[in-house]
């Protein structure tokens, strides 16, 4: 039964150790759909775990900048289409409710 209140996302699969086992079990787990193979010990693939994350999660990062000055990228505003968009008015709303007009 599902439920009004709660909302189901995607799960993601993420494998430690891949570093103990052969290379054909890490290719074979690695084809999976929604699975990330990672080695926690040798630091192996945490920038595709990020990657897919951000991904799965729908996630984009908008840097801002100010007239006459270089762009912000120390911090960006995070959108995702649940909540608001990917847009620039709610990139806007998000800085200021009174920006968008």
């Amino acid at each position: 039964m599902i439920e009004g209140n709660r909302k189901y996302v995607n799960c993601l699969y993420c494998y430690n150790k891949v570093d103990q086992i052969s290379l054909e079990e890490v290719n074979m787990l690695a084809e999976q759909p929604n699975t990330v193979v990672i080695s926690c010990n040798l630091k192996l693939n945490f920038d595709g775990l990020l990657e897919k994350i951000w991904e799965m999660l729908d996630l984009v990062r908008v840097y801002t900048k100010k007239p006459h000055q270089s762009p912000d990228f120390g911090d960006p505003i995070v959108l995702t289409n649940d909540r608001n968009g990917c847009s620039v008015k709610s990139v806007c709303e998000q800085i200021h409710r009174d920006l968008p007009k």
